[in-house]
């Protein structure tokens, strides 16, 4: 993917559905949100239940202000009682008990939210020199949000933009400021190639040898 394709996919995610439901892009909100529930999909801490793959769908389905609405209402418990009803018993024939309930799958859920998780955390390729770099002892969404409230950015919308069009923009501030190096990652490794082919040829009509062997090993001396 050429830098280009990467931040376009960035600010127009492909959309989700999972569970049934269709999920917002995933922003800043939900990863603050899911690592306040201790959410295995942002912990990395074990595998997940139904209960935690539910209430992370459930997060990720809404804005963060609409969560944060949603999971302090009182039928909280109903609504996703109900939600699982009818994800097990989606038509009047389930309902009415003529067919068995189909089955909720847990891993293929999982799995697919992994995906949307993981999609989102992808940035741009970039290098940077470590002795230039300062140490922060904060997790990288409060350095990520601090940066876009300090450039003048609401707080809903800085919560609600796409994580990797987070990744994006600040990554481009640091690059124009000269604090990391984006890549093309994909024409660099098209240079290697092409010099690894001349090479080859070049060794192949003469014009450069390949350095002998080095022999292992230390002759005595008489």
């Amino acid at each position: 993917m050429t830098p280009a394709e990467s931040f376009y996919t960035a600010a127009f995610p492909e959309p989700v559905r999972c569970l049934g439901l269709p999920l917002k892009p995933f922003c800043l909100g939900h990863k603050i949100l899911l690592h306040r529930f201790g959410s295995v999909f942002v912990t990395g801490e074990g595998a997940p239940s139904y209960d935690d793959l539910a209430l992370s769908v459930f997060i990720c389905h809404h804005t963060y202000e609409e969560a944060l609405t949603a999971i302090a209402a009182a039928d909280l418990d109903e609504v996703l009682a109900d939600w699982e009803r009818q994800l097990e018993r989606p038509t009047w024939k389930h309902r009415l008990r003529m067919k068995e309930p189909n089955l909720i799958d847990l891993n293929g859920g999982a799995a697919l939210f992994r995906d949307y998780v993981e999609a989102a955390n992808k940035t741009p390729y970039y290098r940077y020199d470590v002795d230039k770099c300062g140490e922060i002892a904060a997790p990288i969404d409060q350095v990520l949000l601090s940066s876009l409230l300090e450039n003048g950015m609401g707080f809903s919308e800085a919560v609600n933009m796409p994580l990797s069009l987070v990744f994006h923009l600040w990554l481009t501030q640091k690059a124009a400021a000269g604090h990391v190096n984006l890549i093309d990652k994909a024409a660099e490794e098209a240079a290697k190639e092409t010099a690894k082919a001349l090479h080859e040829k070049l060794v192949a009509d003469g014009v450069i040898k390949e350095p002998a062997p080095v022999e292992g090993g230390t002759d005595a001396e008489a």
